[in-house]
Parts: structure tokens; sequence; C-alpha cells
């Protein structure tokens, strides 16, 4: 799901209570804990007694002709399963629609360990009539059976076909109606059979493999090595290509030729790893998890099951004033899109939270950048320097209701998929890095920042290694004459340096920071 339903119902959330599955609502006050998307709802009189469902009281959904197309209600217990799929993994719910063919989602979200959101749509073929319908997860790749839910999430008149489209805004005009819900419960999935047209029982593919199907043919998703594949499902002729390796080191750190403002960089010098004082990596987020390995002494960010995060800058930040870009290293593994953005706080109160208008700088496939729907290839393997435009969000094509000026940030965004780490996030004046030598990988150094010393290492004999304070003063000077080397920082004084590192095959200048 796209980041659209996480972000408004963290801001439309009501008094959280213990609740947990099945939910009915016949003592008259049980009600979601949130809504999003424009809508409203209340446990009413069933006004539609008949047929499956006789109950006194139902759920009463409003959603109208002006509410969102994406918009919906949820059940919460935060920090304890409102679903734990030991005790089955399809749901039932009688629902009441009020036009024919229209859809309504069932959503899963935010295992409690990590595990990512799911979700089932189903189509309501009548209407006016009390119908059950069956949300099935028992074939979903990746389930166990064993996961735990705290959130549970359902929008009606979910259109399927306007996730991605920036042409879809509201539900539009002859849409919208009430709906009402009754008896969610859970259950065990149907009997797996070797004709349903799922992976299930026993077999290694879809009504395939195992001791009672036959025989399956070779294929990408069977977990095992065949048809071609260099690795089990990935590789070779016929299969996508296998997931990059994880990076063993950082990019190597350096600014712009420019005046920088260090969202998130070890050049920053500051202990938060940035020059806002009150950054907060993890200012909302959905069910990926995120960390801060350290790699040869440069600390990244790494994102695993990417969904959305946003980090927040501690207040608004004027960037246009000063800056004309904002720069970003990635390092794609299982990644196969990520999108970047800069959170302007005037236009996030009109354009946000999964809005197609939301402007972002969208990483992904060759057919998707020939196709318009990405702004630049999605390299995986290795670590990638960016400088995005600040006028690329300004002049986002889709965004046509509100206006992105870049005077007001407060958060970055990220989106996408998969694995992903990212370092030396800032605003900068320039958009060419400090040295050609840079992007060479001549020498490397870490920890840096570093409270002792410096370690200095190149792919060939390093002469001498010059170090300058902010001032121009030299510092240290030593001539080495080896490959790898330690600069002493025990004695200088806490702060940002320059070292001009030599070799025969040139120098290169990197900035170093003493904490």
């Amino acid at each position: 799901m796209k980041k659209i339903t996480f972000l408004t119902f963290l801001l439309a959330s009501t008094i959280m209570f213990g609740q947990s599955l099945p939910i009915d609502f016949q003592d008259g006050t049980t009600v979601p804990q949130f809504q999003f998307g424009n809508l409203g709802f209340g446990n009413i009189v069933n006004p539609d007694q008949s047929g499956i469902n006789t109950s006194t009281q139902v759920l009463e959904i409003n959603k109208p002709d002006a509410a969102d197309w994406f918009g919906g209600i949820g059940f919460e217990t935060p920090g304890s399963p409102l679903i734990n799929l030991a005790n089955g993994t399809a749901f039932t719910m009688k629902v009441w629609a009020p036009i024919a063919n229209q859809s309504i989602r069932f959503q899963i979200q935010n295992g409690l360990n990590g595990e990512p959101t799911y979700n089932r749509d189903v189509t309501i073929a009548s209407a006016g009539v009390w119908t059950e319908v069956t949300f099935d997860f028992s074939t979903q790749p990746g389930l166990t059976g064993m996961e735990q839910y705290p959130i549970l999430v359902i929008q009606p008149n979910y259109d399927i076909g306007c996730e991605g489209n920036p042409s879809c805004t509201t539900v539009g005009t002859g849409n919208g109606g009430i709906w009402y819900i009754d008896d969610i419960v859970q259950v065990g999935a149907p009997e797996p059979t070797c004709m349903d047209g799922v992976q299930n029982g026993m077999e290694t593919g879809v009504d395939c493999g195992g001791p009672d199907c036959p025989t399956c043919p070779p294929s990408c998703d069977d977990g095992i090595l065949n048809n071609g594949e260099t690795e089990i499902d990935c590789g070779g002729p016929n299969c996508d290509p296998c997931a990059a390796a994880d990076p063993t080191s950082g990019p190597v750190n350096n600014g712009s030729t420019g005046t920088d403002f260090y969202i998130y960089s070890g050049l920053s010098g500051n202990p938060n790893q940035s020059d806002f004082a009150g950054f907060n990596l993890v200012d909302f987020n959905g069910s990926l998890t995120i960390s801060e390995p350290v790699l040869a002494g440069d600390t990244v960010i790494r994102v695993d099951n990417l969904d959305f995060f946003g980090s927040g800058l501690g207040g608004n930040f004027d960037a246009t004033g000063t800056y004309s870009f904002v720069h970003l290293n990635y390092y794609a593994t299982t990644s196969t899109a990520f999108n970047f953005s800069l959170v302007d706080d005037s236009l996030s109160g009109t354009v946000c939270c999964g809005n197609p208008e939301e402007p972002f700088y969208r990483f992904g496939s060759a057919a998707a950048v020939a196709g318009g729907s990405a702004d630049a290839e999605l390299v995986t393997g290795q670590w990638v320097s960016v400088f995005i435009p600040l006028s690329h969000y300004a002049n986002f094509p889709a965004l046509v209701s509100g206006t992105w000026d870049g005077t007001d940030i407060k958060q970055t965004l990220v989106t996408g998929n998969g694995t992903v780490y990212l370092d030396n996030i800032f605003f900068s004046t320039t958009d060419t890095l400090g040295t050609d030598e840079f992007e060479t990988n001549e020498f490397s150094v870490f920890p840096n920042p570093t409270t002792n010393d410096w370690t200095v290492r190149g792919t060939q004999t390093i002469d001498s290694i010059e170090v300058f304070d902010i001032l121009g003063k030299r510092v240290v000077s030593i001539a080495p004459n080896t490959q790898e080397t330690v600069i002493d920082a025990s004695a200088l004084k806490t702060g940002l340096y320059f070292a001009k590192v030599s070799s025969a095959a040139g120098s290169q200048t990197i900035k170093l920071v003493k904490k």
C-alpha cells in the first residue's frame, strides 16, 4: 500500500482502547479508532435488519462524493495484537454497499515484529443488501501464519485504478454513499486443493508440486535453483537479477564545491549527524525497519522493507533562500524503486500523505524513466551520488493544487520498497562534489567523525598528508610512504578539518571531523 493510508491515519487517530476480533457493534459504542480521507462513521441502529444480518446495531461509514478516493477507517491496539494469524489467515465481514460493483479493501498493517502491510480487495456485486465477503491471506507470499498485527484498516469504495493516478482526487460525483459493515470475524482458510489457483497445502508452486499435486514446471518463484538461474529464483536469462550484496563501507564523504547544510552526514561533525539541532531520524514511518550501521567507520542509514518514513528537521527551514540543490548518496540492494521528497509545510496542508500531486524525485527502472514515471534509473550494488535541483519539486508536473516553494521545509520523506542505504543528505549551492578524485575513491578515511585518530587507506602508496583547520593553518603533516596510515587527532580541538592526501597519482582533499 502507498504511504497515503499510514500518514493520514497518524493525523486522524482518536482515543485508543483495547479490542480484538471478532468485532461487532451490538453494544452501541464500538467504533473505529481513526479515519482518514474526509469520511465519517458511527455506531447506529441497523437500517436493514434482513437477510443474513438481523443485528440491531452496525457500523455506518459515510464516504460522500467529496471524500478522498482512498479514505477509510481503522481499528488498532497499539503495541499488542488485534489480529494474530495463528488463529486463522482469513476474515469474513458483512457488508451493505450503496452502489453495486464497488470494491472494499481490507488491510492488516504494521506487524509487531516489523512484518509488511498486506491487503485484499473484494468487489461487492449487489447494492442495498447484506453480503458476507471473505478476505483470505493464506496465499500471501512470506506469511508464516504466526504474525501479529495491531492495526486493521477498511477502505470502502477503494478504486485500485487510482493508485499512482494523479487525476484521482475525490470519490467523484455520484460515486459516494453510505456503507454499513458488521461482524468482522477471523476464520481458518479454506481447505487447499490442486485446482484453487493459489499455492497452499504442501504445494511448491501454484496448484503443483509436493506429494499431492502434479510436478511444477521451472519458474522464478518456486524456491528451487532451476530455469537457468544463477541463484535460487534470480539471475540467468529468464529471471530478475539477483539482489546486490550489502555494502561493506559507506560512500567516500565529501561535500559540494559550494556551501552545504547537512541534513544527515558525518560531515556535520555533530552527534546527531546533522546541522539541524532538532533533527529526528524517524518523525513518522510505516512498517519498515531503520538502523544506523557503521560501515568502515562511516555511520549510514539502512532501511529494510521500505514503505515510507520521514525525518524531521526540528522546525521549518528556508531552503530555497540560500540553496539550489539537495544531495544524497544511496546504495540499493533489493529495492526496485524508491522516491525522495522534501516536505513543504504550507503545501502539506492540502497535498500530502500519498496524494498523487505530492512532489518526489523518483528512482526506478529504465522503462519507468522512459515512460515518465521515474526521474532517474535506480542503480543497485554501488554507492550513487545524486544532486536534485530544488526546482524539480517546485515544477513537479502533477502538482496543480498548490505551490512547493521550499521556504518552509519541515521533513524529508522516503518511500519505495526493498532495502536501501542512505548517507550524505544535504542542501547545497552547487551540484558538484568537492574534488574529481572523490569519485575515484582513491583514498578513504575512517572513522570520520572521530574522537582520537583517523585511519587513511589508499589504493596506492600515500606520500604525504597535510591537515589544515578551517582558518587554513596546517596542524598536522606526515609522510607515511605506506598504503595505510593513522592521523593522530588526540591533540586537535573539536571541529572541522581538511586533509590533503597525496600520492604519485595526484592528491585529494578530504573533510575530517573531530568530535
